[in-house]
C-alpha cells in the first residue's frame, strides 16, 4: 500500500506545472544564449576573414554576447543560492 500524505494532491490537470514552466523558460533563454554566442562568433569570424568591415557591428555582438552570458550566469547564481536556501529551511 502506497505511503498517503494528507493535504498533498497529484496535479492530474493538463497544463504543466509551474516547475515545467520554469524549466521551458530556462531552456529557451540557454537556447538564445547560445544562439547569440554562436552570431558572435560569426561577426568575428567574418571579420577575421575580411567580409565584415563594419568593426562596430563586431564589436556590438560580441558586448551583446559577453552580457547574455553573464545574465545568465547570475540567472543561476541566484537560482543555486535560491535552492540552497530552501534545503536549510527546517520543516
Amino acid at each position: 500500500m502506497p505511503l498517503e500524505i494528507q493535504g498533498l494532491e497529484k496535479n492530474t490537470q493538463s497544463q504543466p506545472a509551474d516547475g515545467a514552466k520554469f524549466m521551458d523558460f530556462v531552456k529557451g533563454f540557454v537556447g538564445d544564449v547560445n544562439d547569440i554566442q554562436l552570431n558572435s562568433g560569426k561577426m568575428i569570424d567574418a571579420f577575421a576573414a575580411g567580409e565584415v568591415t563594419d568593426v562596430h557591428q563586431v564589436m556590438v555582438a560580441s558586448q551583446e554576447a559577453g552580457l547574455a552570458l553573464d545574465l545568465l550566469l547570475e540567472v543561476r547564481n541566484r537560482t543555486m543560492e535560491a535552492f540552497q536556501e530552501i534545503m536549510r529551511m527546517q520543516v
